[in-house]
């Protein structure tokens, strides 16, 4: 295998610490842990509390732009570019990655069947609430755009400023779920460490780890 097919150190530890948490919280929830209570309400009470009507609405809107549809727009339209540009690799990457989280996604919230918060909602969603397909969602295709920014971008200081700008909106999705009340923190933290797993694995497959100096 070469370089390109292998995650480098820091990936390699933060996979292990992804797998590790997921596993965790995958087991907490489907026992009904009480630690997993404790953890839940501590970060609600921190996050969505006090609520502001400016709050509010933004993060209303921002958490909406990661619906299903829009991202599937976005998803399309960069694996057209992409295949217009004759980066076949990089466009099934692009669109292979999302979708495959999206099944595996739809497939552990119905293994562990947990209900959503019923608790001042500032939104409806329907469906169980572990993991977030969300936090999920946002970071295979966000982090997908990494992946590519590490791998076509030649300038540093652009990689990390492009990267930082989409690990903030990653995290935000989070926040945002747990603010408008449709998710716990624990199926936040459990989607983005699958999406995390997920991701690595079709860097590696699709062998899109440039090795740079």
């Amino acid at each position: 295998m070469n370089a390109a097919h292998r995650l480098s150190r820091s990936q390699t530890v933060l996979f292990i610490i992804a797998c590790a948490v997921f596993v965790t919280l995958f087991s907490g929830v489907s026992l009904h842990a009480s630690w997993v209570k404790s953890f839940d309400m501590t970060l609600i009470r921190q996050i969505r509390f006090p609520q502001t009507d400016w709050k509010s609405m933004l993060l209303t809107w921002y958490t909406t732009f990661f619906n299903t549809l829009p991202m599937s727009v976005i998803v399309v339209i960069g694996t057209i570019i992409f295949a217009i540009e004759h980066r076949t690799t990089t466009a099934l990457f692009f669109i292979l990655i999302p979708s495959i989280g999206s099944l595996v996604n739809a497939g552990i919230k119905h293994i562990v069947a947990r209900p959503r918060p019923n608790v001042d909602q500032l939104m409806h969603y329907g469906g169980y609430s572990f993991p977030s397909g969300h936090a999920i969602g946002a970071t295979l295709i966000l982090g997908a755009v990494i992946v590519l920014v590490q791998y076509y971008v030649i300038l540093r200081w652009q990689r990390w400023l492009t990267n930082t700008i989409l690990l903030i909106m990653i995290i935000l999705v989070g926040y945002s779920r747990i603010y408008v009340g449709v998710h716990y923190p624990s199926d936040v933290v459990a989607g983005f460490c699958l999406g995390y797993i997920i991701l690595m694995l079709g860097q590696m497959a699709f062998g899109l780890r440039k090795v740079v100096k």
